[in-house]
């Protein structure tokens, strides 16, 4: 049933409650003031007929009081007299009650002036029906009104809920429209200079705000569309310039290593005893050329290293070993650059022995990349603590400078490739921004992982005087002990 239906029939029960309610109280109001007059009546005339018994009771004038009597048997709506004795004995009676029939009795004492007291009473009846009948009659004439009233107010009901509904169902029909789409849609009603135009004026409102909505949510669309169009081929040509870009590295890396190795191989010749002699400024020049072929080796291994972890094309060959034996032999291999660069190596404690699942030679390499970021970030006359510590079920290496730190805007990106620790430094320090790359990616494949913590200046800007006396960075490589201390008996592999 719908809320129109709903609110009539309210209204309707609301109605008929109301007038049921004023036509039975209006019939009971002249029910009790028709009884109210009957028994006003009753009162005078039984007032009247025991003042004319009073005589003829104190004689004992029978025909008197029959007559008095008999008078009242000419009233429409008598039923019975009785005269009684004060001790409740019938004197004389008149008249007959009808069985169950509703009366009205007046009792009235009988009074003597030369008596004490009452010397009899006079009960007369009067038949109450026709109040009831009145009654009746009255109810049944207002509710054949009540009826034809009901009636034709239901019907101008229904035709007022008919002439206020038929411009709402109109706006409403235009709302589900709106709710289904239909934008287009047109709202009635919006001269209207009542309730019923305010509502179709909202909703006229509400349509205009919901088609720029549209139209805003559709430009933002095809935006977004094209942005993303651009985003993808940016992302292609950026691809393709990483794969031209490794490409090509590789292509060099694989083309230079042969000339340098005969390089190298030339420049060791020279150096030996049977290829003459050579004057100390040759032989400073010959160091010097020898380094940088180093260096241009490392860096070329560097950039084949990288090539096959980004590619994948990675192998481990990993053994059980001792880990302190590989951070003492690589610290070994470091000293000769340290104390080029004015930096010592001091070993702090190194728990040993330490044995990890490691491929000796990737592990080697990811140690001496740390310690030669170290001691090349370093400041001369300063040192490097190394340290060993067992950690939970692993191991952890230490590697601590007192170099200038990492600088806030270079942290996150320490651990890509081709980025710099050193930039916005000295970039005559040299490298090409792959070693901690290569380092964390060669930890991780082991199992571990690779962090650091760093104070650089702008650090210590932040930071109360007193609680740190130094700039530098300590890197953590922390390993996985072995599964297993079955082998713990072997010989350590250092390299």
């Amino acid at each position: 049933m719908g809320f129109k239906k709903r609110l009539g029939l309210l209204v309707s029960l609301v109605l008929t409650v109301v007038m049921l309610g004023q036509t039975v109280f209006m019939a009971w109001d002249d029910y009790t003031r028709d009884r109210d007059v009957l028994r006003r009546q009753a009162d005078l005339l039984a007032d009247n007929q025991a003042a004319l018994l009073s005589e003829p009771v104190w004689n004992f004038e029978f025909p008197a009081m029959e007559k008095a009597l008999s008078a009242l048997t000419r009233l429409p709506d008598f039923r019975q007299a009785t005269l009684r004795y004060p001790d409740g004995r019938i004197l004389m009676e008149i008249g007959q009650l009808v069985t169950d029939e509703p009366v009205i009795r007046v009792k009235r004492d009988l009074l003597h002036e030369q008596a004490e007291g009452p010397i009899g009473v006079l009960v007369v009846a009067f038949a109450g029906a026709s109040v009831s009948e009145a009654f009746w009659n009255a109810m049944g004439r207002n509710l054949g009104l009540l009826v034809v009233t009901l009636i034709v107010a239901n019907g101008a009901i229904l035709l007022a809920f008919s002439l206020v509904s038929r411009p709402l169902d109109r706006v409403r029909e235009s709302v589900l429209a709106l709710a289904e789409g239909d934008l287009e849609t047109e709202i009635p009603c919006t001269r209207r200079q009542d309730e019923v135009g305010e509502l179709a004026r909202a909703v006229d409102k509400l349509k205009t705000t919901a088609r720029s909505l549209h139209d805003l949510q559709t430009s933002l669309a095809e935006q977004i569309a094209r942005q993303t169009e651009d985003l993808r081929r940016a992302r292609d040509k950026a691809e393709a310039g990483v794969q031209a870009r490794d490409l090509f590295l590789s292509t060099v890396s694989h083309e230079l290593r042969t000339p340098l190795t005969a390089v190298r191989g030339a420049v060791g010749m020279l150096t030996l005893p049977d290829a003459g002699s050579l004057t100390p400024k040759g032989r400073e020049l010959l160091g010097i050329a020898e380094r940088n072929c180093q260096r241009l080796s490392e860096l070329i291994n560097e950039i084949l290293d990288s090539q096959a972890l980004a590619s994948g094309d990675f192998a481990l060959r990993p053994q059980r070993l001792d880990l302190a034996v590989l951070v003492k032999d690589a610290i070994n291999r470091i000293e000769s650059f340290a104390s080029q660069q004015g930096v010592r190596i001091h070993v702090g404690r190194i728990e040993a022995p330490a044995w990890v699942d490691a491929d000796p030679d990737r592990m080697m390499l990811a140690l001496r990349h740390v310690l030669h970021n170290a001691v090349k970030f370093s400041r001369s006359g300063t040192q490097v603590l190394v340290s060993l510590l067992r950690e939970g079920k692993g191991y952890c290496v230490e590697v601590e400078d007192q170099g200038e730190g990492i600088s806030r805007e270079v942290r996150e990106r320490v651990f890509e490739r081709f980025s710099r620790a050193d930039e916005g430094l000295d970039r005559n320090q040299g490298g090409a921004g792959l070693g901690l790359s290569l380092v964390r990616a060669l930890v991780e494949l082991h199992g571990g992982s690779v962090s650091f913590e760093t104070i650089s200046a702008d650090s210590l800007e932040e930071l109360h005087n007193g609680l740190t006396p130094h700039t530098g960075t300590t890197f953590f490589i922390r390993l996985p002990a072995a599964a297993s201390l079955e082998s713990a008996g072997d010989q350590p592999l250092a390299s």
